[in-house]
């Protein structure tokens, strides 16, 4: 968040949602988008296809998704382990477009 203004990030705590500028993380589970790019004509637009059901719990677990809340900080810390996706999207590279597909691992 070092590169944004205050007023230009938001995320919410339902499902996935960051927002940082005009680049993003969005989605419900099983599907994700990441959108993100930069001044220079370069960039990701991807999206993330679960294939493995995560795992809630309140510390890490390893794989799933773990939350740890601190007493009395507003914030709430969260890790989200994906061990298994599918990836479709392109990669921007100095405006000139690459399309991409594979499978990846996300831990945050």
């Amino acid at each position: 968040m070092q590169f944004f203004e205050p007023h230009e990030y938001t995320f919410t705590t339902e499902g996935f949602g960051i927002l940082m500028g005009k680049n993003y993380y969005r989605g419900n589970f099983p599907k994700v988008e990441i959108y993100a790019h930069d001044e220079d004509n370069n960039g990701i637009e991807l999206v993330v296809d679960a294939l493995v059901q995560p795992t809630l719990s309140e510390l890490p677990d390893g794989i799933g998704i773990g939350r740890a809340k601190t007493p009395n900080m507003p914030v709430s810390v969260a890790w989200f382990f994906l061990p298994w996706n599918k990836i479709t999207g392109k990669l921007i590279v100095q405006g000139k477009e690459i399309p991409v597909s594979g499978y990846g691992w996300s831990d945050h």
